[in-house]
């Protein structure tokens, strides 16, 4: 699912930042995509010819990304389940998490 850019709604896309090296950092609406739940989490970065690089690991299974902000190199996201978490932009792996209820 989604394994380039041009494969996803402009409908369904709450943010869709270009990155220094051409790439695009996109956030997905995770109201507007209910089947993001269970799959592929809602935080996706596409190089510069559009191709997925990664999704973003997910907390647990089902969780959604709520906000994210991209801080330099770093992203600082929130999530469904309560989490603030750090991810990395090379690799979508989260760095840091708190839970924040």
């Amino acid at each position: 699912m989604y394994e380039h850019l041009s494969e996803i709604e402009p409908n369904i896309i709450s943010k869709n930042l270009i990155l220094r090296d051409g790439g695009h950092l996109v956030f997905l609406d995770y109201a507007k995509v209910p089947h993001i739940r269970g799959g592929i989490t809602n935080l996706l970065r596409f190089n510069a010819v559009g191709l997925r690089m990664w999704a973003a690991e997910a907390i647990e299974h089902g969780d959604v990304f709520t906000s994210m902000e991209l801080n330099g190199e770093t992203i600082h996201a929130f999530t469904w389940s309560c989490f603030s978490v750090v991810i990395d932009l090379d690799s979508g792996r989260i760095r840091s998490r708190i839970f924040t209820k």
